[in-house]
C-alpha cells in the first residue's frame, strides 16, 4: 500500500468528516430555526388510494419494479466487489 494512496484516503475521509460536522451544525441551526417558527398552513398527506385501485396496480406485472430488481442486483455485485477489494487490502 503506498503512502500516496493512503494520503489521498486520509484527505477525502478528513474532507467528509468536515462536511458532515457542517452539515450537522446547520441541522442544529435548522432545527433551532423550526422550534422559534413552528409549521403553518400544514396540509395532512394525501389519502390512500382505495383499495380496487392498489390491489389492481399489485396485481399488474410492474415494469419499475423488474428495472428496480435488475439495477439492486447490479448496486450488490459492485459492492460485494469493492468490499473483496478492501479485504484483499486487509490481509
Amino acid at each position: 500500500m503506498s503512502r500516496d494512496f493512503m494520503a489521498d484516503l486520509e484527505a477525502k475521509v478528513n474532507a467528509a468528516a468536515a462536511r458532515i460536522e457542517e452539515l450537522l451544525r446547520e441541522n442544529r441551526r435548522l432545527e433551532q430555526e423550526l422550534a422559534q417558527n413552528p409549521l403553518r398552513d400544514f396540509s395532512p398527506p394525501p389519502p390512500p388510494l382505495p383499495a380496487t385501485v392498489a390491489a389492481a396496480k399489485a396485481e399488474k406485472p410492474d415494469r419499475a419494479e423488474k428495472a428496480w430488481t435488475k439495477e439492486r442486483d447490479e448496486i450488490r455485485r459492485r459492492l460485494e466487489a469493492l468490499i473483496a477489494r478492501l479485504e484483499a487490502l486487509l490481509t
